[in-house]
């Protein structure tokens, strides 16, 4: 984080070490309907795009974040003779253990810029990217085959140990794992002229910034007992043709609010241009985690009940809870721009976003549960262990980068 946020300052020292030369006296300064630039490098002067009072820009992105995590294994497949169980030979893990890689985000940016003056713009940003999916299932015949299951460490035996979907002439189901996440964010800029030339525009930039980061991770468990199957709702043993239902829901919700400061230069080559913005915001992130589970028995021809809990989400983590962290944000931003009449600019560019603290779903997974708490497990009933899994905010780092392009439509 150090390196970047340290980069992202640079631009602001960058565009100092740029501006050598005092600003020509506002008698010297071209008129606004005759703004002319020189062409630079090119050693030509030719007409630049006009100097506004509105800019209108719009972009469409083509962003990726970072992967979400997903440190525990959520589902597995074994052999009877291993039942699915972690450590046990003949045991592999289908799902989890990895991070969860949602793909390319589309996504859409609109930024106006308001000339209050010469010297001083007021700008407002906002952007949001499309809510992206990840989904993994996995099932069982109707004959129980193959051995899944889902593995949790059971802190009353002290040992791996797990809840079957699929075992032979036990249980038949299914199991499907789902994920999602959405970013969007907006703010609101002073930016201050401190210098420009035939070919300079250095700006600086103070400024508030909102985040938002949503995501989620949600487990569902199909389970039907089968002939030699046996399972417990809330301390009762069910038997065949039993139906359960059994779901773990984790929710997060990222809000940031910080002040920003950074600086904005512009290099002007005749029809084209160069952007270099770079800012860094302070503020705090209020953290929101959200546990549901619940489990449900459907018996023939009634429906047997509905509990509270499923296999990792439970009633000693389930609900709400939330907390507020300090958090840095800062950003670089280079955009080409290229001028195709007085009043309508081309623009392409990239975006490099990081953000020092969020809480994610699969962080929050834990997998030591006490049995006692569990609906489905036999050994349902009053607590002689700890209640676990207690909830907790596991922190860590998020980025978003990508691609931009749009217009820019002057004023």
């Amino acid at each position: 984080m150090r390196p970047l946020i340290l980069a992202t300052l640079g631009v602001l020292v960058a565009a100092a070490a740029a501006w050598t030369d005092e600003p020509p006296k506002p008698a010297d300064s071209p008129a606004p309907t005759e703004y002319w630039t020189a062409g630079c490098s090119l050693g030509l002067f030719q007409p630049a795009c006009g100097f506004p009072n509105l800019t209108l820009q719009a972009d469409y992105l083509l962003w990726w974040i970072k992967n979400g995590p997903n440190p525990q294994p959520l589902v597995t497949l074994g052999t009877e003779e291993s039942e699915g169980i972690l450590g046990n030979p003949g045991t592999t893990v289908l799902y989890g253990g990895s991070g969860i890689n949602f793909g390319p985000f589309s996504g859409g940016r609109i930024t106006a810029d308001w000339h209050a003056d010469d010297c001083r713009t007021i700008q407002f940003s906002a952007f949001m990217l499309e809510q992206r999916s990840e989904r993994f299932a996995t099932a069982s015949d109707d004959t129980g085959i193959p051995v899944i299951t889902r593995p949790v460490f059971d802190i009353i035996l002290g040992q791996e140990t797990g809840s079957s979907v699929g075992f032979p002439n036990a249980f038949r189901g299914n199991v499907a794992v789902g994920s999602n996440s959405q970013l969007w964010g907006g703010e609101l800029n002073l930016l201050q002229n401190w210098g420009c030339d035939d070919c300079r525009r250095v700006h600086l930039l103070l400024g508030f910034r909102y985040l938002e980061l949503q995501e989620a991770l949600y487990v569902h468990q199909d389970v039907t007992i089968l002939e030699e199957g046996i399972a417990g709702f809330i301390g009762t043993p069910v038997f065949e043709p039993t139906r359960m239902w059994i779901n773990d829901g984790f929710e997060t919700q990222n809000r940031f609010y910080g002040a920003q400061i950074g600086g904005q230069t512009r290099i002007d080559l005749g029809s084209w241009s160069v952007d270099l913005v770079g800012k860094v915001a302070f503020g705090w992130t209020h953290q929101l985690l959200s546990l549901t589970g619940s489990t449900t028995a459907l018996g023939q021809p009634e429906p047997i009940g509905v509990a509270p809990g499923g296999l990792l989400c439970l009633p000693s983590n389930i609900g709400r809870h939330d907390e507020c962290v300090f958090a840095v944000v800062p950003e670089i931003n280079i955009t080409a721009r290229y001028c195709i009449r007085e009043n309508i600019t081309a623009r392409i560019g990239y975006t490099f976003l990081y953000w020092s603290d969020v809480v994610r779903p699969g962080e929050q997974v834990n997998r030591v549960v006490n049995a006692e708490q569990v609906p489905s497990s036999l050994a349902f009933g009053p607590l002689t262990a700890p209640a676990v899994p207690q909830p907790s905010l596991k922190s860590s780092d998020f980025w978003a980068m990508g691609l931009h392009f749009g217009l820019e439509i002057r004023y």
